[in-house]
C-alpha cells in the first residue's frame, strides 16, 4: 500500500519537536483518561493537571519512541512537511503475539487520505488482526474508526 503524494521514512532527529508536542497536545485534548470532573465547588477540574500530565507524559512518550521508534508519513517534494508518524510495535502480551499502537497522529488537513493505515501497515501490521493501542483518544472511540479496525486498550503494555 502507498498514498500518492507521500512517502514514509524513520523518524529523525529533527522530527521529535513535532511529534513530541502533537503527541502530548492532542492526547491532552483527547476525551480518554484526561477527561473532566465537576469539583464541590461546581467548577469543571482534569484528573490530571497540565503541569502534571506534560511533564510525566513527556517521559512516557520519550521512553517509547526509545524503545519502538516511530515511522513518518511526508509530503513530497516538501519533506519538513510531516502528515503523520506512527509509535508501534510487536510485542509478547496475555493474549499473545500482537501488535500494539502506542500512538498515530495524522494532521487533520492529511486525514481520511489513507494515512494512518498505511502507517499501521508499514509498521506490521496486518489487515484483519487485532490493533492493541496503549493511548486511547477521541478519534478511536467516536464508533467509526473502530468499525474498521478493531481495537482494544490496554495501557499497561506501555510499561513492559
Amino acid at each position: 500500500m502507498s498514498v500518492d503524494g507521500f512517502r514514509l521514512r524513520p523518524l529523525q532527529s529533527e522530527d521529535i519537536p513535532f511529534v513530541m508536542s502533537t503527541w502530548l497536545k492532542s492526547l491532552w485534548k483527547a476525551q480518554g483518561p484526561f477527561t473532566t470532573f465537576r469539583a464541590s465547588n461546581g467548577r469543571a477540574r482534569r484528573y490530571v493537571s497540565n503541569t502534571v500530565f506534560f511533564a510525566e507524559h513527556h517521559r512516557v512518550a520519550t521512553d517509547l519512541l526509545k524503545r519502538c521508534g516511530a515511522i513518518v508519513a511526508e509530503v513530497e517534494g516538501a519533506e519538513d512537511e510531516i502528515a503523520g508518524y506512527m509509535c508501534a510495535e510487536r510485542k509478547e502480551t496475555v493474549q499473545g503475539e500482537q501488535f500494539v499502537a502506542h500512538y498515530v497522529y495524522v494532521k487533520p488537513l492529511y486525514r481520511k487520505l489513507g494515512i494512518a493505515r498505511w502507517l499501521l501497515e508499514a509498521a506490521g501490521w496486518k489487515p484483519g488482526e487485532d490493533i492493541v493501542a496503549t493511548h486511547v483518544t477521541y478519534v478511536q472511540t467516536d464508533g467509526k474508526l473502530t468499525e474498521r479496525f478493531p481495537i482494544e486498550n490496554n495501557p499497561y503494555l506501555i510499561w513492559r
